[in-house]
């Protein structure tokens, strides 16, 4: 019987991964090792490269919508969205508790 028609362990692995990967039963697959697995290591190439577009674009798609514009002190002041605040005793503290500019009293 021919290599192909021959019905062991590894043809019935490589068909699966066909059927899985919509490759389907007929067509021409390769029958040695060597293009087995370069066909394998390209439908891998393939999947990780779509599933990283998918990643890519869903979140592209979500974080454009949770971003607040807050560009200076002011847009941050402005908003209410938002809480922020600093660490009590800290650096940051003491510089806005010090900061001659009247918007940024404490």
């Amino acid at each position: 019987m021919a290599t192909k028609d021959n019905l062991s362990f590894l043809n019935s692995l490589w068909c699966s991964a066909a059927y899985y990967l919509g490759q389907g039963p007929d067509g021409y697959h390769p029958v040695s090792g060597s293009g087995r697995v370069s066909v394998a290591v390209w439908w891998f190439c393939i999947t990780i490269l779509g599933a990283t577009y998918t990643a890519n674009l869903a979140a592209y798609l979500t974080t454009n919508r949770l971003q607040i514009r807050i560009l200076s002190v002011e847009d941050l002041i402005q908003q209410t969205s938002t809480e922020y605040g600093v660490v009590k005793d800290s650096q940051t503290q003491r510089f806005f508790a010090t900061s001659v500019i009247a918007r940024l009293d404490v």
